[in-house]
Formats: structure tokens, sequence, C-alpha cells
């Protein structure tokens, strides 16, 4: 989750940087939606057919969260990883240190690092490692069992090295195309991971070892995103392109 909010922190200041407001909302919508509509029919369907890891959705909640506006509503979200775009991403306490450090380091990406933005993504980090144990604590009170916040503070630390090294371009050089690939798909694997994959564990928990049900259900959940985005996702996105293209020409126009 906190390396989602920083890739979101850094991605979101790339697209509204220059932009007028209207260009970098269009921007947003092509950008979410196209991926974000299936992912709710996908989710809403699976939680109605295996029920195993929550309770089925309604058809007026499924309807709503089509909107992204279902929070402001009072409608829960079909799958707890959604949020409403932008506003609550900025002001959720729980990631907002992350997301603040995405914005810190594209600003270091075209800027160069000072004082200020290296002192800010400190800060970040270190907000971040303090709301790390408050979710690390209250998942092994829901668990049941201890996790380890070690091991949750090195895997964070090193997303924000590697986001260190991305910003100020010293892997400029890698043109691996399985890094294209990857940033496509973290946004679906975002939407889609949550209840589908405590669905699939849920029908693998006598499997062993535990790591192999693990590694399936990541395995499961990539080739799942893999295919949102390119089945639905890059078609649907092309579509809503030219529409609203073609409407924005028709303004103009008239």
């Amino acid at each position: 989750m906190e390396l989602f909010f920083m890739i979101s922190g850094f991605v979101i200041s790339m697209s509204c940087w220059g932009r007028t407001v209207g260009k970098f909302v269009r921007s947003r919508v092509l950008r979410l939606f196209p991926a974000y509509w299936p992912a709710v029919l996908i989710s809403a369907a699976v939680v109605m057919l295996w029920p195993t890891a929550r309770e089925p959705i309604s058809l007026n909640q499924m309807v709503v969260n089509l909107t992204m506006l279902n929070e402001s509503l009072g409608v829960p979200s079909a799958d707890l990883s959604y949020w409403t775009p932008l506003l609550t991403t900025v002001f959720q306490p729980t990631y907002a240190p992350s997301f603040v450090a995405g914005i810190a380091f594209y600003l270091i990406h075209r800027f160069g690092a000072d004082m200020r933005l290296c002192g800010l993504v400190g800060l970040s980090w270190a907000l971040t490692m303090h709301m790390l144990a408050a979710r690390v604590a209250y998942e092994s009170k829901t668990l049941h069992r201890p996790l380890s916040l070690a091991v949750g503070m090195v895997i964070v630390t090193l997303f924000f090295v590697a986001l260190a090294a991305v910003a100020p371009g010293w892997t400029s050089r890698v043109q691996w195309r399985w890094l294209t690939v990857a940033g496509a798909l973290t946004y679906p694997f975002y939407l889609l991971h949550q209840h589908i994959g405590l669905t699939v564990m849920n029908a693998m928990q006598e499997v062993r070892p535990r790591l192999l049900t693990l590694a399936c259900v990541i395995l499961m959940m990539l080739v799942a995103a893999w295919l949102l985005h390119r089945l639905i996702e890059r078609p649907l996105s092309r579509v809503l392109k030219r529409k609203l293209d073609q409407n924005a020409n028709a303004v103009r126009a008239g």
C-alpha cells in the first residue's frame, strides 16, 4: 500500500504539472475509470458467487460504487482498497505521508535535490514508519498473531530507497520492457487484489506450505491484472479518449 501511494503522489504530480484544471481532470478520468469500472463489476461478481471473504454487495452498492462517490454518500466501497480519487488520497491520514513522499520525489526529479525536499522526504519516511507501526499493531490484534514491525519497516524503507534512485534519474538508462508492463499493472492489480485475493486464499487454506499459497495468489492476481489491462482497460481508454476529444472539438467549434 505504501508503495502504491508513493507512486500515486509521483505520477499525479507529473500529470498535473503545467496543465489546466480541465486537462488534469481529463487525464485522471482516462487513467482511473477504464480500469475501475470493470474492477468494481468483477469484484462484485466474485463476492456474490463466492461470499467467503465478505458479505455479497447489493446492486445499489455496486451501481453507486461505479461513480467513485460512494463514500461521500455513505455507501461502503465494493472493495476495501477503493478510494475516492485525489481528495481522500491526499488527506487519508494513514497513507498521506507516503503520498507526500511521492510528491517530494517528483519535485526532486524535476528540480533536483535540496535540503527542503530531502527534509520533506525524511519527515515523510518518519511519519510513514509511525503509521506503519500503528497498522501492524492493529493487524496483529485482528489476526490474533504477532506481525513483524521490523520486516515491514525494512520493506517500506526499500520503497523509499528505490524512489530515491529513480527521482534523480540514476535509473534512466534502464530500459527493461518489463518495467513498463509492471507500471501498467500496478493500478489494476491494486483494484483487484483485496477481496478476490482473500477469496482465493480462503479456497486454498489447506494448501501447504503457506508460501506456496501466497505465491499462487500473487501470480493469479498478476494474471488477472494483465487480462484486465490488456483486454478491457486499454480498449476502453481508447474509446473514452476518442469520445472526450470529439466532445472537446464540438465545444470549441460551437
